[in-house]
């Protein structure tokens, strides 16, 4: 739970502090906030369907090898 804590205080202050400076620079990084926000959503949802894809394959696989 702590680890989900400091992830989510990191996305914060990367929220508050680097976006909009890169938003501002005109560099090729360069786009609106809700932009960054919207992608950070994908990436996260991303991670959790492979995440439980992945729960979902070894818990069909330990239930494939256990004796019964």
């Amino acid at each position: 739970m702590s680890r989900m804590l400091a992830v989510g205080l990191a996305l914060a202050a990367w929220l508050v502090t680097l976006a909009p400076a890169l938003a501002d620079s005109h560099s090729r990084y360069s786009a609106p906030l809700w932009t960054w926000i919207a992608a950070i959503i994908v990436a996260i949802g991303l991670s959790l369907a492979g995440l439980l894809v992945g729960w979902w394959f070894l818990r069909k696989k330990s239930r494939m090898e256990s004796p019964d």
